[in-house]
């Protein structure tokens, strides 16, 4: 194997870890806009037990915070989550 061939085998070992990595990235934001789209759903915000409104309430706050400065809720959806907030 001559030099041009090393060098595109080390580039190809070195860009496959890479490759993975962005895929892994991917699925993790695909994951966290699953479970931020469920925390904002009515059915968790209007919730009649206070217990699952605080634990969202709480999951909502971190949410906004990884997600600052653009949020993933429209705005009907922030009302109803400033709304549990107060």
């Amino acid at each position: 194997m001559g030099a041009a061939g090393r060098a595109a085998a080390v580039a190809r070992g070195h860009l496959r870890p890479r490759g993975q990595r962005l895929g892994e990235q991917r699925q993790q934001r695909v994951r966290e806009a699953r479970v931020a789209d469920a925390l904002g759903s009515a059915k968790l915000l209007k919730h009649r037990d206070p217990d699952v409104k605080l634990l969202t309430a709480c999951c909502l706050s971190d949410v906004m915070r990884i997600y600052a400065p653009n949020t993933p809720y429209d705005d009907d959806a922030l009302k109803m989550i400033f709304e549990l907030f107060n």
